[in-house]
């Protein structure tokens, strides 16, 4: 999954809350395939969760573009996406960047760390610097 995510340009990931039928989850909630679509650097098309969560972890332009319920109006929609070239390569770059600058594992560690009153490994601190310096390269991309 991880390396077709890489090969894409666009990731489509629906609130599985918002279901029409019984196979909808309980709860809206911001579930793997976001993480890992950003962390790749796709665009990821849909429909957003509603939740509170979702409001804090993606709250950057574009963590999720919209598309209509209408499918005729969602295929036009991403016709004009994929032909924007300009647009996925800037979304791509935004999501790569806030995935690097908060959603990095070694940012979970910290926390749980600094939760806990554990001092921070210097290799840790060491690498999420490096993190913020790949997440400036992209943002300068």
């Amino acid at each position: 999954f991880w390396q077709s995510l890489r090969l894409s340009k666009v990731s489509l990931a629906y609130d599985h809350f918002a279901a029409p039928n019984e196979a909808g989850a309980h709860c809206s909630y911001v579930g793997p395939r976001w993480f890992e679509s950003l962390a790749a650097g796709t665009l990821v098309a849909g429909i957003a969760p509603r939740s509170e969560d979702r409001a804090i972890l993606l709250d950057w332009t574009d963590a999720t573009v919209e598309l209509p319920e209408d499918p005729d109006a969602s295929v036009e929609k991403m016709q004009s996406i994929l032909a924007d070239t300009d647009y996925l390569k800037e979304t791509s770059a935004r999501n790569l960047a806030a995935m690097h600058r908060r959603h990095d594992w070694r940012h979970r560690l910290a926390v749980s760390f600094e939760d806990n009153g554990i001092k921070q490994p210097t290799k840790r601190s060491q690498q999420i610097e490096a993190l913020a310096q790949r997440a400036a390269a992209f943002e300068g991309a």
